[in-house]
């Protein structure tokens, strides 16, 4: 069993203008056993699409991602969602995602896709902008 601590960087915008961030599928575990098979089939490069979860009762604002035949394989994890709806809502055709590697069992489920988001860089837009990802005040700066 490995914990849920989870690590990610902060994108940056790349030589070619692009957002560019790698994630691992989340919530493959809720899936039916036939969407843990259909990951198992995917290769490097191949594309899954995107699609506005807007009635999931967990997560309004939730990314689903799909497979070309329509397989709801999972999602994009959570401290992704507002950086990728904001880069959809610019110019949803120019948002990709692909597999970048696969991970057979006994990897962890939570480990099994990994998958990177491209997308040109908007003017004056800034990757985990919102208020949860902004610096902790230090305990001096609390009591002053």
């Amino acid at each position: 069993m490995t914990d849920n601590f989870e690590v990610f960087p902060c994108p940056e915008l790349d030589s070619s203008g692009l957002y560019h961030v790698h994630f691992f599928l989340h919530g493959l575990r809720h899936r039916p056993e036939s969407a843990i098979d259909r990951v198992n089939t995917l290769n490097p490069r191949d594309l899954v699409l995107l699609m506005r979860d807007c009635q999931n009762k967990y997560d309004p604002q939730a990314l689903a991602l799909r497979t070309q035949e329509d397989h709801l394989i999972g999602y994009l994890p959570r401290y992704i969602t507002n950086d990728v709806h904001k880069l959809l809502d610019e110019n949803p055709q120019a948002v990709s995602v692909q597999v970048e590697r696969v991970n057979s069992a006994p990897a962890p489920i939570q480990l099994r896709l990994l998958c990177s988001v491209t997308a040109p860089w908007p003017e004056d837009f800034q990757p985990f902008s919102d208020r949860q990802y902004q610096p902790l005040p230090e305990f001096s700066e609390m009591n002053a």
